[in-house]
């Protein structure tokens, strides 16, 4: 118990150590301190903690539906379909204006909906999801390069820019927003985690408890379309996260209560947010300030190794 305590602490330390570094580091004192602060820093810094928060708890929700520790949004091919349908829509509004329900946000969750779905239907008889998600990012980015270059050279650009990921493009009026939609997929996550504890237990032990398995398929197909579209508007899309953290999760606290994962995944998703921001704000005031995907990558990538030959994927109930 006291282990655990001390681990949270730990953690929580950390985030509030990067949270003041984000904020301050390398920021000179002058008439501007205050501008750069609190309309670039601050929300780019709320930015990161909640797309790190939300990414991890859909790549939990995701390995624990699935019973796949590869099983994110990332390796399924979700993101990439929501990524799709943000193309698609800057590629339609540069050709004719469109109804006003009809943006990034809705044209992304739509897709990564009903790709979602897709995948759901047919995880029940194929053996390996994992390769349909892989076959279908490859597709769903061939589409989307097909719609670039049919673009004008300002959408290419923008979308290259994007698809690197950043936690800068949003405002300090944009920032409320972004944590009330946080906190409300978080607390949306967290009620999920009774299903997913008795669906670890297995299908029938969880049907027998009373849980409709159709309304956990549909929260599931919510909550994953949600977090998707949500950080495809906020930063991008943002990659590594959703895999790395609940890993992380369950290997410091060797368990599998998502009572306990969910909110443990958010902490250390924030946190690795906010240390490729921070790296990137020590670059930049030597460099150029790189964006967050590569960052992102080079954290992950020891992290990935050391639980590929240390057969962690193989732990905590997966097989």
């Amino acid at each position: 118990m006291m282990k655990r305590l001390l681990t949270w602490v730990i953690l929580l330390l950390i985030l509030t150590a990067l949270v003041f570094y984000c904020s301050f580091f390398g920021l000179l004192e002058g008439p501007e301190k205050s501008i750069i602060l609190y309309q670039l820093r601050i929300p780019a810094i709320v930015t990161a903690i909640f797309a790190g928060a939300t990414l991890s708890m859909s790549g939990l929700a995701s390995q624990s539906y699935f019973q796949n520790p590869l099983a994110t949004q990332d390796v399924l091919g979700i993101s990439a379909a929501g990524s799709l349908g943000a193309v698609i829509y800057l590629f339609l509004s540069s050709i004719h204006p469109l109804p006003f329900f009809i943006n990034i946000f809705s044209s992304s969750f739509l897709s990564s909906f009903l790709f979602s779905l897709m995948l759901l239907i047919f995880s029940s008889f194929i053996q390996s999801i994992l390769i349909l998600g892989i076959l279908s990012s490859f597709f769903f980015f061939s589409l989307s390069s097909i719609f670039l270059q049919l673009s004008d050279n300002q959408i290419i650009k923008t979308h290259l820019l994007w698809s690197l990921g950043s936690f800068n493009a949003n405002s300090l009026s944009q920032t409320p927003l972004i944590v009330l939609s946080g906190l409300v997929l978080f607390v949306l996550f967290f009620l999920f985690s009774k299903p997913l504890n008795l669906l670890i237990l297995g299908k029938d032990k969880a049907f027998y408890e009373g849980v409709s398995l159709h309304k956990i398929r549909f929260i599931f197909l919510i909550l994953i379309s949600l977090s998707v579209s949500l950080n495809i508007i906020w930063a991008g899309p943002i990659a590594f996260i959703s895999i790395v953290s609940p890993h992380l999760a369950r290997i410091l606290f060797q368990e599998q209560n998502h009572y306990v994962l969910f909110p443990l995944s958010a902490l250390i998703g924030s946190i690795f947010s906010l240390a490729a921001l921070f790296i990137s704000k020590i670059i930049a005031n030597y460099f150029i300030e790189l964006s967050i995907n590569p960052i992102l990558s080079f954290l992950s990538f020891p992290i990935l190794l050391y639980l590929l030959f240390a057969k962690k994927f193989k732990s905590y109930g997966f097989h």
